[in-house]
């Protein structure tokens, strides 16, 4: 059996292979390949997404609350600035989801 050196000076057979001596991530599938960490999963029933970690539940929990301040701000005082604050908030949410989701798509369950 033929050895050889490794980066960091230890012997190694041809057929052990870099995988075998690196740590793998929960993010990463295969050592090098990134898998993307999801923040939302596609819904079971319609289209769109559902939290699934600890950030997308940040994400939605903040969303909420900046809803409601944004409610109790400029509902009643300036409504052309709520429709503006509420569209841009929708708009990033869904962006947010969009990027850090699955891709979405319309299901019907498990069927």
């Amino acid at each position: 059996m033929k050895l050889s050196k490794n980066e960091k000076g230890l012997e190694m057979s041809e057929k052990q292979s870099f995988s075998e001596h690196t740590p793998k991530s929960p993010i990463l599938d295969e050592p090098g390949v990134f898998q993307k960490k999801l923040w939302f999963k596609s819904k079971s029933f319609g289209w769109g997404w559902t939290p699934c970690s600890k950030e997308g539940w940040l994400v939605t929990i903040g969303f909420i609350l900046a809803i409601f301040y944004i409610a109790i701000e400029y509902a009643e005082t300036n409504p052309a600035l709520f429709i503006a604050y509420m569209v841009s908030l929708i708009a990033l949410l869904i962006f947010i989801a969009y990027k850090k989701g699955e891709k979405p798509h319309w299901s019907w369950g498990n069927k």
